[in-house]
């Protein structure tokens, strides 16, 4: 089997020479891209022209969250060697 794509020779010519015991099964092809519309100038296709997000300064939530998390977790351990022992 040989797949080769055209992009592979960036636009030059080349002459392949592959083995005589390969058959031609089939041409593939495939659309490209249309690059021609040009640059789009609205604002909300500028970079980073969007508002910021709001940062939010609380993340007490989150600790507690994690602390119970490790507690449970350290639960589990201690449970698990106080069986083995």
């Amino acid at each position: 089997m040989l797949a080769l794509r055209s992009a592979a020779f960036a636009g030059r010519a080349a002459e392949l020479k592959p083995d005589p015991r390969l058959h031609l099964i089939g041409l593939y092809t495939e659309d490209t891209t249309n690059w021609s519309g040009g640059t789009i100038e609205t604002d909300s296709a500028k970079p980073f022209s969007a508002a910021p997000a709001p940062i939010e300064g609380n993340n007490r939530p989150q600790r507690i969250g994690s602390a119970i998390l490790v507690l449970v977790v350290l639960s589990v351990i201690g449970g698990v060697l106080w069986l083995i022992l």
